[in-house]
C-alpha cells in the first residue's frame, strides 16, 4: 500500500463492518519488494454496479476505486453458494461449501464452523511469509476452536456472523443474542455502532 494510503486501512476497516465483508490483509515485510501485498475484499450483497469504479453514478466509493485503481482487478467471480458462510467457506479453502459441511449461513448459536483440517488462503499467506488479518465479518464458526486466529490470521479485527443477527433485526429482533465485535480473540464491545 503506498504511503498516500497509509489511512485507508481504517476507512476500510469502518466500510467492512457496515457491509458484513471479510476483508483479508496479507502483507509481505519479509519477502522480497517485489511481492505485492493481498487485500482481498468480499462482501455480502454487493451487487457489480454498486461501485462507482464500475460505473456505479448512485453510490461513491472512493477508497475501493483507489484500491482498484493501485491494483489488480478482477471481474468475474463464483462461489459454491449464494449466501454468507458456505461462500466465504469456498472462498477461504477453494473448496465446495457442501465438501466441507457448510451450508447456508451460521446462526449466532451455532456450534459448527470450519473444520481444523481444512487449510484457510490466510495459512497459505502466512507459509509464504505473509503477515495476515482479517477485518469485517468471519461468519466461519463462533466458538473459540473456529476463531480466525486458530485459521490462519494474525490479526482479527470484527464480527463472528452477520451484522443483522443482533436484537435491533427489523423482524423477530427478541430471537437474536447481543452481536460481539472482537479484537483478536477477545470481545471489546456489544451491539457495536454500526451508522
Amino acid at each position: 500500500m503506498s504511503k498516500s494510503n497509509l489511512g485507508l486501512k481504517k476507512n476500510v476497516m469502518a466500510c467492512a463492518l457496515a457491509l458484513g465483508m471479510a476483508l483479508p490483509y496479507c502483507s509481505a515485510p519479509s519477502l522480497k519488494p517485489e511481492t505485492p501485498n493481498v487485500i482481498l475484499i468480499f462482501a455480502d450483497d454487493l451487487g457489480y454496479a454498486d461501485l462507482s469504479i464500475y460505473g456505479s453514478d448512485s453510490y461513491q466509493t472512493p477508497y475501493l476505486d483507489l484500491l482498484a485503481q493501485e491494483g489488480v482487478r478482477f471481474t468475474d467471480f463464483y462461489v459454491s453458494q449464494p449466501i454468507c458462510s458456505a461462500s466465504r467457506a469456498s472462498l477461504m479453502t477453494g473448496s465446495y461449501a457442501n465438501r466441507i459441511g457448510l451450508t447456508g449461513a451460521l446462526g449466532p448459536r451455532s456450534n459448527i464452523g470450519i473444520h481444523h483440517q481444512e487449510t484457510t488462503l490466510g495459512e497459505l499467506f502466512l507459509r509464504n511469509g505473509y503477515r495476515t488479518a482479517l477485518f469485517g465479518k468471519w461468519h466461519l464458526g463462533k466458538i473459540p476452536e473456529f476463531a480466525p486466529s486458530k485459521h490462519g490470521f494474525d490479526e482479527f479485527y470484527g464480527i463472528p456472523h452477520s451484522n443483522d443477527m443482533w436484537p435491533f433485526h427489523p423482524e423477530n429482533p427478541e430471537a437474536w443474542p447481543d452481536l460481539p465485535l472482537y479484537n483478536g480473540e477477545e470481545v471489546i464491545a456489544y451491539n457495536p455502532d454500526q451508522t
